[in-house]
Parts: structure tokens; C-alpha cells; sequence
């Protein structure tokens, strides 16, 4: 099923978000936790919206359906929270995780996916991740989670987080593992360009250019350049 365009969803303003936040439940001791939104999948935004702000003391005070749409809204608020997908339109929640802590050094970050993978999970901790919630959990759970989160618990368990440490420098090398044609062929492939317009930017043959990425995808253990880019960008090679 094909994925909507983030002008499909829209954002949802700071200054339509004050309209949702009169129709919040009376907050927990006072305190309002003030979440930020990412997610694509429209039905899924306006879900957990009305999940959030049915909830005493939490609200969306904004929504965006991209990276690029939660990079305009940053500057423009406060949040307590960040729950954001992992994969967006224009790239990854970890991009968008990254933005908005140079914007708010003390937000909660709190992924939201429909599967994980070591390397998610790996991209989302080294983006800050404070939990990383998967969409097949119920409500209650979710609500749960993000309370959990907002009030400084680690969701991540820790004995996950040590085998990341550990699996930390397998995913750092594969970086060593690419020849310098191969980093350069990463690099221009994750800007979208065809092997033609690939090989005419690199000055080499395009025989030579199919054996490069032939290599490529194989190192990294993809089926496709479109499957290595992405597995590049989770385990954060494309950040080097």
C-alpha cells in the first residue's frame, strides 16, 4: 500500500494544537506533558492524537509527516516528548530525533515503528532514543509507555542496551570493510541517481560501476541499492 505524501497528512500546528490542548483532561499533579508528533500514516496520526488527548495530562501540541515538515515546526514549539517513526517520507526518525534535540536538548525521544531490527533499534539509541514502541502494542500499553518515558525511565531494557554496546563495533565496521569507491558509490546512491548518472559522476565505465554496487549490496547484505541505502542510513553509515 503506498505510503501518502506529507501534504496529504498536513501538520498539525502549534496554534491548532492549542485548540486540542482546551479539550485535555485535567493534568496529573499539575503537569502537562506537551508531545510532539511524527508520523506519516495519517489514520495513525489522527489515532493516536485523539488517543493522547483523551489522556489526563498529555496532549499533541504538534504533528508533522515528514522530516522536512518536523523540521519547519522545531523552532516554532516546546515539546516535552518526541514520538516519532522510524521510517518517514524524506528519511528516518533518527533524522528527525537529531533536529529536535539541537532545537530542545532536554525533549523525550520515543520511536514508533512497525517492526524493529537490531540496526533500528541501534540508530534509534544513538539518536537519543528513550523507548521504541511497536505499533502492534495496545493503547493502553502506549499511553503507559509514554508516561514512563516522560517521567525519565529508560523503556530500552538494559540487557538490550549492552548487546548493542557489544554489536556496536560490528555495525562500525562494515564502514572499514568498504573501499573508497564503495563509500563514494553510498554516498551518491543514497542522493537517488541511476547507475548511468552514477557512473558518469564517479569516471568509470558502467561495467565497472555494476561491480561496484554489486559489492556494495553484498557487504552490507541487501538484496537491492535501494535496501542498502536504507540499512546504510539505520546503521548510521551515511552520518560518517
Amino acid at each position: 500500500m503506498a505510503r501518502p505524501s506529507p501534504s496529504t497528512i498536513g501538520p498539525l500546528s502549534p496554534r491548532a494544537a492549542r485548540s486540542h490542548a482546551a479539550k485535555v483532561g485535567p493534568a496529573v499533579d499539575g503537569k502537562v506533558v506537551d508531545i510532539f508528533l511524527v508520523e506519516d500514516h495519517q489514520l495513525i496520526a489522527e489515532a493516536l492524537t485523539m488517543l493522547i488527548d483523551s489522556e489526563a495530562g498529555m496532549h499533541v501540541i504538534a504533528r508533522a509527516g515528514s522530516v522536512a515538515e518536523a523540521a519547519a515546526l522545531a523552532p516554532e514549539i516546546e515539546p516535552d516528548l518526541l514520538l516519532v517513526d522510524f521510517r518517514l517520507p524524506d528519511g528516518t526518525g533518527a533524522d528527525v530525533a537529531r533536529l529536535v534535540r539541537k532545537q530542545h536538548r532536554r525533549v523525550v525521544v520515543v520511536f514508533l515503528s512497525v517492526v524493529s531490527s537490531p540496526a533500528m533499534l541501534f540508530a534509534a539509541v544513538r539518536a537519543g532514543a528513550r523507548g521504541y514502541l511497536l505499533k502492534t502494542q495496545s493503547a493502553a500499553d502506549t499511553v503507559s509507555a509514554l508516561r514512563r518515558a516522560a517521567e525519565g525511565e529508560m523503556l530500552i531494557p538494559s540487557t538490550t542496551l549492552a548487546q548493542l554496546v557489544t554489536d556496536r563495533g560490528e555495525f562500525g565496521h562494515l564502514m572499514v570493510k568498504l573501499t573508497p569507491r564503495e563509500r563514494e558509490l553510498l554516498r551518491l546512491t543514497a542522493e537517488g541517481l541511476d547507475n548511468r548518472t552514477l557512473a558518469n559522476r564517479m569516471g568509470i565505465g558502467y561495467a565497472t560501476l555494476r561491480g561496484h554496487m554489486r559489492n556494495l549490496i553484498g557487504k552490507l547484505d541487501a538484496h537491492s541499492k535501494l535496501e542498502a541505502v536504507v540499512k546504510a542510513t539505520e546503521l548510521g553509515l551515511l552520518d560518517r
